[in-house]
């Protein structure tokens, strides 16, 4: 499930990198075209994700679900940085959806895009927002 919902995460941001698993075994992949994709495992280490460079994750027993959550969170955030300082391409949020859609941050802290509600003035209302 963790190494699904990174992918998934990674292919809706337009980013480079694969990963591949294999039982609790899994690991990242960036293009070799990407000078500087080995810095991920910099700014997952600054989030509390300590990984060598390169080298396969393991999960173990011991790894309780705040702990997957937290490598969630360090892997988007990883990836939004580098995408906003240059050092990975892509993003599904550099061009607004709709016209007049502002970016923020939704509930978990991700990114997300804004439209103005209707209904109530001076709020907005999430594009795509799931019930």
């Amino acid at each position: 499930e963790l190494v699904e919902d990174l992918s998934t995460h990674a292919r809706q941001v337009n980013a480079p990198i694969r990963l591949t698993h294999f039982s609790s075994l899994f690991s990242f992949h960036f293009p070799p075209d990407l000078p500087y994709a080995s810095l991920f495992f910099a700014y997952m280490r600054e989030k509390g994700v300590h990984m060598w460079d390169g080298r396969v994750g393991v999960l173990t027993t011991a790894h309780t679900d705040d702990d997957l959550e937290l490598v969630k969170r360090a892997f988007k955030d990883s990836i939004a940085e580098m995408q906003e300082a240059g050092f990975l391409p892509g993003s599904s949020y550099e061009q607004p959806p709709l016209p007049g859609a502002r970016l923020g941050k939704d509930q978990r802290g991700n990114p997300a895009w804004f439209v103005p509600d209707p209904g109530r003035p001076g709020k907005y209302l999430q594009i795509g927002e799931s019930a």
